[in-house]
């Protein structure tokens, strides 16, 4: 009756994340208790130690992807203290080239870092499966009057949760790779931006000083001739009109460098508001999980009465990792199409930066 109010508990969870589960009405059953029978003299202390080490390699999996969460946090601030410093103009264009250097290197560890989070995350769950195997083989029960076919499919319906459960967090953690892919896409578009009104106004600021330097050595070489000197007051004129429109564009471009860093800062709120709802998410999964896993532990026990029932449930969670590591393809696949369709946003700003110098 507990693992019946247990399940009824779990239901009532699922359902507030979406998950309508439907569980049957439980039949009471009389039985004896089964007489646990072991070969080896420790082997509750062997059971224990599997289980532990289960429940271990469950928790560290989140662990683990918290830490990369907030080093990504980190990663942004340091991202909204750099535009606000280039907006205010209090940084120059040497000191922000090394900036942004830095940013793209801690990119390229984040990233690193993740691809091995991925690799450890499967191992564990590998070595989850051997453990379950190793559980399941030190279980032998015997004497036991209940009714396979009712046991069998509670099993399933628990497995169903389980299941649901782990696909709640493999969306979530995908989720929170793809806000990662656009973080970086949008740091890329970023520094590009960056670097070109960079460009432009030290290529304005040149070609001022060339006018002023000009004008300054035609007036002093033809002070004497009058014709001279209106056509220089003439020349002077439309070199000041120029400047003024020179003037004009490093104002548009200034106005443009604080509306992109706005936005940008807009992006930064919205996103952070995004991590952390999908975080709260992560955690009430896992913690859903952990439970799931538990109570799953024990009802197993209960349910191993043949060798038969061992074999359907070994396929059932090679079939599983099986899933896992097709989930982990697509996921992989994923992220290397999010690194071509970047390469060739980048390419078509290079492309477009040419046009607009030719």
């Amino acid at each position: 009756m507990d693992l019946y109010q247990n399940l009824l508990e779990i239901k009532k969870q699922l359902a507030e994340f979406g998950r309508i589960v439907e569980i049957e009405e439980i039949k009471l059953v009389s039985m004896d208790e089964p007489k646990p029978k072991c070969d080896n003299p420790c082997g509750d202390t062997l059971n224990e130690e599997i289980v532990q080490n289960m429940k271990s390699s469950i928790e560290n999996i989140p662990k683990a992807l918290m830490g990369v969460c907030q080093n990504l946090v980190g990663k942004r601030e340091a991202i909204v203290k750099l535009l606000e410093t280039v907006s205010q103009a209090n940084i120059e264009p040497t000191e922000l080239a090394e900036k942004i250097e830095t940013l793209k290197d801690e990119g390229k560890d984040l990233k690193k870092n993740l691809d091995e989070l991925i690799i450890e995350s499967e191992k564990r769950i590998t070595e989850l499966v051997k453990n379950w195997y190793i559980l399941l083989d030190s279980k032998n029960q015997e004497g036991d009057k209940i009714r396979l076919e009712e046991f069998e499919e509670q099993m399933k319906q628990k497995n169903a949760m389980l299941q649901e459960s782990k696909q709640v967090i493999s969306d979530l953690h995908r989720k929170l790779e793809d806000k990662r892919n656009l973080h970086e896409k949008t740091i890329s578009e970023f520094e590009i931006t960056v670097k070109e009104y960079t460009e432009t106004i030290k290529k304005l600021n040149q070609e001022l000083d060339n006018e002023k330097r000009s004008s300054v050595e035609i007036k002093t070489r033809n002070a004497g001739n009058g014709q001279t000197i209106k056509n220089l007051r003439q020349k002077l004129n439309e070199s000041e009109a120029k400047l003024k429109e020179m003037e004009n564009k490093n104002s548009d471009l200034s106005k443009k460098m604080k509306i992109t860093t706005d936005h940008q800062r807009q992006k930064e709120i919205t996103w952070n508001k995004e991590k952390e709802d999908m975080q709260k998410n992560i955690r009430d999964q896992e913690k859903l999980l952990s439970r799931l896993t538990e109570e799953k532990n024990s009802f197993q026990t209960r349910m191993e009465v043949n060798q038969t029932k061992n074999k359907t449930e070994e396929v059932t969670m090679r079939r599983e990792l099986e899933k896992l590591k097709y989930d982990l393809e697509i996921v992989t696949e994923e992220l290397e199409k999010s690194n071509r369709e970047k390469m060739e946003a980048i390419e078509k700003i290079r492309i477009w930066q040419t046009s607009l110098k030719g």
